[in-house]
This record gives C-alpha cells, structure tokens and sequence, in this order.
C-alpha cells in the first residue's frame, strides 16, 4: 500500500475523532453545563429573594408592589416586552403576580375582532392558548375580556403571556404585545 494513502486514511481517522468530540463538548456537555448553572441561579435569585420579601414586609409593611416587581424583573427572561399598539392588554402589570384563574382585559383593532393569546413558561412550555373575539364595532378598538385557567409545574413560574394576531396573507404573527409575569400557586 501506498505511504501517502495511509497517512490520508490517518489524517482522516484523526479529523473524525477530533470532530467527534469537538461536537459532544458544544453539543451535549456544555448544554448541560449552561443548563446545571442556569438552574443553581434560578434557586439562589428564588430563594433569597423569598426570604427577603418575607423578613421585609414582616418589618416594613409598607413595601410597595413596584419594589416586589423590580426583583421579578431582574430574573425573568423577557427583559424587553414587545407593545404592540393593535391589540392591548391593560389590566395586568409587566412582572406582576398572578394565580389561576388569570383574568386580563383590554382593547383590540384586528381583522374580524379575532386575534390570539397564549400564556408561556419562559422555559418553552405553553401552558394555555386559544382565540379571543372582542366585543363591538370593527376597527373602533373593541374592549375584550379573557380568563383562562393554568395548572402549574412548578411555583413561582415565570411565564409571557401574549397577544397577537395572524396575518391573513401568510400566517404570521402580527400585533404582538407581551407581558412578563410570575406565576403562583
């Protein structure tokens, strides 16, 4: 056998190995890796955040919800809401704190009154979704009230909930308008 050909089938051997496991370090450890680091944050922000919340208003009881929302906002995942001006929610707070059943209201100009909403885990997860068809005229910003039901996996979850509407031409999401919050049980 030639000396060139086996030298390429080692060179060859070598990049297939060296790709390997270029690819499971990128791939699979440092996912994990973000992911155990990512969780052990999640815990410490929680936790000390629980018992400052409880030692404070034990010995300040006139600590404000602006205060309370400011270190929800530090840790949620949506830092930067999309507003949207079409559709409208307008009774919930961005990085309040809500419980089942969730009720929000507010004002719509979409096509036929009929747009979505959908309440997301900030892990991925989309725990309720549907339509909402608001009340009144066409293209005069009818009011709209929804109240849906989650169940939790876990508590507090930070979740989005969104509405938006789709586009008639190619189904895309229009109008979007976010609002982060924490969940509780």
């Amino acid at each position: 056998m030639n000396k060139a050909l086996i030298w390429i089938i080692i060179a060859v051997g070598i990049i297939l190995i060296v790709g390997n496991g270029l690819c499971w370090y990128f791939l699979v450890y440092k996912h994990q890796k973000s992911e155990s680091s990512a969780t052990s944050q999640e815990t410490s922000t929680t936790s000390p955040d629980t018992t400052s919340t409880s030692s404070t208003a034990t010995s300040d009881s006139t600590k404000t919800t602006s205060e309370s929302a400011k270190t929800v906002k530090d840790v949620h995942c949506l830092q930067k809401p999309t507003k949207g001006t079409n559709i409208v929610i307008q009774n919930l707070t961005e990085y309040s704190t809500v419980k089942s059943p969730l009720s929000f209201t507010g004002y719509a100009n979409a096509f036929e009154n009929t747009f979505q909403y959908r309440l997301k885990d900030c892990r991925g997860p989309i725990l309720d979704s549907g339509t909402i068809t608001a009340s009144g005229e066409v293209g005069l910003n009818p009011a709209y009230s929804k109240t849906i039901t989650f169940t939790l996996l876990r508590s507090p979850m930070d979740a989005t909930l969104e509405v938006y509407e789709l586009s008639m031409a190619d189904g895309s999401e229009t109008s979007l308008y976010q609002v982060p919050l924490r969940l509780t049980k």
